[in-house]
């Protein structure tokens, strides 16, 4: 139900604003550590064994890579997202919801995916000179950033059983986040580059690489969990951030029912 305002109208959507989704994320980061850390271990061990063995392989597995790891991904998310919103003492699961998320977000990648390919195809192909393209794929990809951030209501919508489908999400999200994205943006990017700063650094410190026969070195693998690890911790600040942003706004607005 949305809120009312004196003239008996709904209330305005107020924006979300970065500096209180930091603060969020600070503070759920500091009081629940313990189940949040609980809820990754399994994610992030099989997103690591996945890494291992796709580098493994002498074949190109980069785009296979990508859409295997989104199954950790998708298990963890749903479970942080109903911890978060439901207050529940949530288990990793692998039931209709992440089956949900999972077709969601295959189909959105894919057309991701395809959008950016046939513009690099048409880039390269290009008369223009490489620093025109890269201006061009910049302009391009704004627009797409911001379709990705009006969207990011959906994940939520489906952790908790949202009432309506997937259009009915989505028409939910592009409508609640009208004046958010702004906010919700920079504290991802915020988010991003603390976090990879500190891992990037990591790395640096433990080279990755690769022997000539696709032996997995050591410091490959040390690598690799660095890796698996600051994904996960950025995808749990980017989860507490939408759910954060869901709260927030779901009171805002009517129920796609409604």
């Amino acid at each position: 139900m949305a809120e009312q305002q004196n003239d008996g109208g709904p209330a305005p959507i107020l924006p979300v604003k970065t500096g209180e989704l930091l603060r969020e994320v600070m503070s759920y980061g500091k009081e629940n550590w313990r189940p949040v850390l609980k809820l990754a271990k399994i994610p992030i061990l099989i997103s690591f064994a996945l890494e291992l063995v796709l580098q493994a392989l002498p074949l190109d597995t980069s785009l296979t890579g990508a859409f295997a790891s989104l199954v950790p991904y998708a298990v963890f998310v749903i479970a942080l997202h109903r911890r978060y919103l439901l207050e529940l003492e949530t288990s990793l699961a692998f039931k209709h919801r992440e089956i949900r998320l999972l077709a969601y977000m295959t189909v959105f990648y894919l057309l991701l995916f395809l959008g950016l390919f046939i513009l690099l195809v048409a880039l390269k192909s290009s008369p223009f000179s490489q620093t025109v393209s890269i201006f061009v794929l910049v302009i391009i990809l704004i627009p797409a950033i911001y379709i990705v951030f009006r969207l990011v209501l959906v994940f939520p919508m489906i952790a908790i059983d949202y009432p309506g489908k997937i259009l009915d999400y989505i028409k939910f999200s592009w409508a609640a986040m009208r004046y958010s994205v702004a906010g919700v943006f920079c504290a991802e990017v915020v988010i991003y580059l603390a976090i990879s700063s500190v891992f990037v650094g990591l790395k640096f410190i433990v080279p990755s690489a690769l022997t000539s026969d696709s032996t997995i070195t050591p410091a490959y693998v040390l690598s690799a969990a660095v890796g698996a690890c600051s994904s996960f911790l950025i995808i749990t600040c980017t989860v507490i951030v939408a759910s954060y942003t869901f709260r927030k706004l779901v009171l805002s607005l009517p129920t796609p029912e409604d």
